[in-house]
């Protein structure tokens, strides 16, 4: 038999998967996944913003996709991202009934050009959040994004043989939404939340 379904074993599943639509809307800019993570009325404090998550994740997506961190002392807008992976690691829950706090780890790549030239920037910190269960689904209710160390390499080479492989891209074309694939999207973009009051 399995876990009840307000478990917290559940519970915290869904908190889980709340934060990796979140790191997956980003590295696929995908902005429906993105906004399903937040709250419509979630606060959101990373880097400069300061604002609620929809209108941050709105922000990070928003054309032309490039790297608003830049490398070295020259225009940002020169940056072009060619791929980014956040990976989320250590993950602590605590659930007090339809509020939950959690503090997890994540690395952020980005691969970006410049001209002839390849950076990667890499990124480790922590989101320290707030989640809310309303109407039976968690989403983030406040996030503060906590920076430990970042770094920017330039790319000297590539490995080689990796071109044979499927490339991986920001968008929908990506093998991962392709027909039958275990991080395929859903076809409907999740319900929108209630306000709270």
């Amino acid at each position: 038999m399995g876990e009840p379904y307000d478990s917290e074993a559940n519970n915290k599943q869904a908190i889980r998967d709340a934060l990796q639509r979140y790191c997956r809307s980003l590295d696929r800019r995908d902005l429906d996944v993105g906004l399903s993570a937040f709250h419509a009325d979630s606060y959101v404090e990373h880097g400069l913003f300061k604002g609620s998550g929809h209108d941050w994740v709105r922000f990070v997506l928003s054309a032309p996709p490039v790297d608003r961190i830049g490398i070295g002392d020259e225009d940002p807008a020169l940056d072009v991202p060619e791929a980014q992976q956040h990976h989320v690691t250590n993950q602590l829950i605590e659930i007090h009934g339809d509020e939950a706090f959690s503090e997890a780890y994540f690395l952020e790549y980005t691969m970006s050009r410049r001209g002839p030239r390849r950076y990667l920037s890499s990124v480790g910190g922590r989101y320290v959040e707030r989640y809310e269960r309303r109407l039976g689904e968690w989403r983030i209710a406040e996030r503060f994004a906590v920076r430990d160390w970042d770094s920017i390499t330039p790319i000297e080479t590539r490995f080689p043989g990796w071109e044979k492989s499927p490339q991986g891209t920001r968008d929908r074309s990506d093998p991962s939404y392709w027909p039958g694939r275990a991080g395929a999207a859903p076809s409907q973009p999740l319900a929108p939340t209630r306000q709270s009051h």
